[in-house]
């Protein structure tokens, strides 16, 4: 399944699999979002799947975004368990 990414009323909703596969594209169109937006609110609920590379994508627009004081909210089923994830390898870096 192809990865679509859509917008309503400011928040981006990913529907499909953040992988190896996906994640590069994902980070680029995000990384222009952040850019443009000065903020980025992403929702999970439809991801099917994510895997290492997908996490070490939220984690990157997580750091950029904090790097320039930017807002940045992940929402959806599995958002708690992404935000542990980025807060035990800020941890361990």
């Amino acid at each position: 399944m192809a990865l679509t990414i859509t917008e309503e009323n400011g928040v981006f909703m990913i529907n499909g699999a953040i992988n190896s596969t996906t994640s590069y594209s994902l980070f680029n169109h995000f990384d222009e979002i952040l850019k443009i937006h000065k903020s980025l609110d992403i929702d999970i609920e439809h991801v099917h799947e994510l895997d290492t590379n997908g996490l070490l994508v939220l984690y990157k627009l997580y750091m950029k975004a904090a790097i320039l004081k930017y807002p940045f909210t992940i929402s959806g089923s599995g958002c708690k368990e992404v935000y542990d994830e980025i807060e035990h390898s800020l941890a361990c870096a």
